[in-house]
């Protein structure tokens, strides 16, 4: 699903698939199909401080190697 889809509420996904049931047996229904809704953490965006030593330890690792 994209973001539009799971933006929707169960009736009006239910309603796209030509579904007519109440709430509760959509919520069962989708709970079986292990698709469960949650609301996103918001993060704390980054300060200059943050982007400053970001960028400083990028430059001092920019040559490192990769093990194998």
């Amino acid at each position: 699903m994209d973001a539009y889809h799971r933006r929707l509420c169960f009736q009006e996904i239910a309603a796209l698939e030509g579904i007519d049931t109440c709430r509760r047996t959509l919520v069962e229904a989708f709970k079986k199909e292990r698709y469960f809704r949650r609301v996103a953490t918001e993060k704390p965006l980054l300060t200059d401080a943050h982007k400053k030593a970001r960028l400083e330890w990028a430059q001092l690792h920019v040559n490192w190697e990769i093990w194998q």
